[in-house]
């Protein structure tokens, strides 16, 4: 099951672009077992994750048909809740036609108050945590904590730009330091780019991470995190965020701000 937004740019017009951004539940067979599946390092819970993100292109050929071409990249894990879970991830290509039972309308519309509030600039700061499976136990878990500072700057009616900081206390990565009678610091710090779709209260954004405190080198030195929250009418926000190394997710964790 899979829910998704899909914006379109300049729709009225006889070519549109489009972006697809989904996310949802999957229910996953023959999950790891270190005796009767243990080559099977991709996915280790029945309950998955999938993430999707797309790029159409639209070229409307009559009020109600309209030919579609485009790519999607696609990712299923689960979010780092038990190892292992190096994830399952596929690019894919689409031609296709679309028929609409209704053709639409794109009447001239003013500029609402809550469109007008998404084209304003935002000072976030959000606490997030999770639980993360032991390395030497993987049955158990410790909490993972961390906190996040960032701006988001449109730059058009419904994207913006955003740029920050992040501070993440990993207990997993303490207990095999001290495991290891290794003395450095399990905690991270990072810096972070990316964007942010801004659709009603709802904003995805897409964040590249790169570590510029790690004691203790982390699988890769960049990361991706791609996230979803919800905006209050307040200052408040909640949300869910994934934090991965290339194709392997580090892990999920749920979040709660304040916007400025």
């Amino acid at each position: 099951m899979l829910l998704y937004v899909e914006p379109f740019l300049s729709a009225h017009r006889r070519f549109s672009l489009s972006f697809r951004f989904g996310a949802g539940l999957a229910y996953m067979d023959n999950i790891y077992d270190p005796d009767t599946n243990p080559e099977n390092l991709f996915y280790s819970t029945a309950i998955s994750f999938p993430l999707e993100i797309n790029l159409m292109g639209n070229y409307r050929l009559s009020e109600r048909w309209m030919l579609r071409a485009g790519g999607t990249y696609k990712h299923i894990s689960n979010g780092g809740l038990r190892q292992p879970n190096k994830g399952i991830n596929f690019p894919s290509a689409t031609l296709g036609l679309n028929y609409a039972l209704r053709p639409a309308a794109f009447p001239e519309r003013q500029m609402s108050a809550s469109m007008q509030e998404q084209q304003v600039r935002n000072f976030l700061v959000a606490v997030f945590g999770t639980g993360k499976d032991r390395h030497d136990e993987p049955s158990r878990k410790l909490p993972l904590l961390g906190i996040t500072a960032y701006v988001s700057q449109p730059v058009g009616r419904i994207s913006a730009l955003t740029g920050g900081a992040e501070w993440i206390a990993d207990y997993t990565l303490r207990k095999h330091l001290q495991d290891e009678e290794d003395g450095r610091d399990f905690q991270r710090g990072a810096l972070l780019v990316g964007h942010e779709l801004r659709i009603g209260r709802f904003r995805f954004n897409q964040q590249l991470g790169v570590y510029v405190y790690s004691p203790y080198k982390a699988r890769d030195p960049v990361y991706q995190r791609w996230g979803l929250e919800y905006h209050t009418g307040g200052r408040m926000f909640y949300g869910i965020n994934l934090k991965a190394h290339r194709h392997v997710a580090d892990f999920l964790d749920a979040r709660v701000g304040f916007r400025f």
